[in-house]
């Protein structure tokens, strides 16, 4: 009778001290809040009570002995088949001991979860073991979801912006070359004032002539009278040859240049003031430069 409680005594205590001195590592199975499981010959063969919460299920048992495609929809959100990724990573962690990857699972409600997972192999008495924690991060890509719907919305609305101040830059631009082609008209008509009214004072004064010339007694031309026609006649000519020059600069400076070539440094200097003296003629300003 003595041998029976002393066997039953050291039970108790064996119990005891398994109860109230577990391992570190029996701990944190146990007490851990994230999912915790153990893979063998490719099955769930134990979970702390974390992964059934996760999952919904109050017995272990019949979590374990739930078939892995239940616990997953049959595509995964990027389109590949959940067991072929599964299997991959599996394949991974097999290979270089370790491996981590987000993966959508579904509760026992059929609501799915954004679960990460790590898997870290070890071995045990020779053969291979998988540790499985499971993590929830369904609040994580609700953030990361949201915070890439902002992020296209913050380019849309940056390249709205930008869009818009485009638009604004080409109306200034056209406004700006609106006056820019305002002024040069002006400015052609100051270059065109002086020599069509030498052209009009001229016309008139042949005009005069050859109306008193008729009216003489000897109406034949004489030399001097030709002479005075024909130096009219070309400052006429100059005057329009001026005027035709003046139109050629007005173009030839406005009209971008991509030809590179050698000239002097009065060229420029030259028909920028051909083609302003006008206006400074009309203002009452001289200018006068030595090249």
């Amino acid at each position: 009778m003595d041998i029976f409680i002393y066997v039953a005594v050291i039970v108790l205590l064996s119990w005891l001290f398994r109860f109230f001195w577990k391992s570190p590592y029996e701990k944190i199975f146990t007490c851990s809040l994230d999912g915790i499981s153990i893979i063998k010959n490719y099955k769930i063969v134990d979970c702390n009570k974390s992964l059934l919460d996760l999952f919904g299920y109050e017995k272990k048992q019949k979590f374990l002995h739930i078939h892995p495609l239940k616990l997953s929809p049959v595509y995964q959100p990027d389109g590949e088949f959940s067991l072929t990724k599964a299997d991959r990573m599996f394949a991974h962690a097999k290979e270089f001991g370790n491996v981590t990857f987000d993966l959508v699972f579904v509760d026992i409600t059929n609501q799915e979860k954004w679960i990460e997972i790590s898997i870290i192999k070890t071995t045990h008495m020779g053969s291979e073991i998988f540790f499985m924690i499971w993590k929830n991060i369904n609040q994580r890509k609700h953030i990361e979801h949201e915070m890439a719907i902002l992020n296209a919305n913050l380019e849309n609305m940056v390249q709205k912006k930008t869009a818009e101040l485009l638009d604004k830059e080409d109306m200034l631009f056209i406004q700006s070359k609106q006056a820019q082609m305002g002024e040069m008209i002006s400015m052609i008509a100051h270059q065109w004032r002086q020599p069509l009214a030498s052209i009009s004072a001229s016309v008139i004064e042949l005009r005069m002539k050859m109306f008193f010339k008729k009216n003489e007694e000897n109406k034949q031309f004489d030399d001097q009278f030709i002479d005075y026609i024909d130096g009219q006649l070309v400052d006429i000519e100059n005057y329009t040859q001026s005027l035709t020059h003046t139109i050629d600069d007005f173009r030839n400076f406005y009209k971008p240049q991509t030809t590179k070539v050698h000239t002097l440094i009065d060229a420029p200097i030259t028909k920028a003031y051909n083609i302003v003296k006008g206006s400074l003629s009309s203002a009452g300003i001289k200018c006068r430069y030595a090249m």
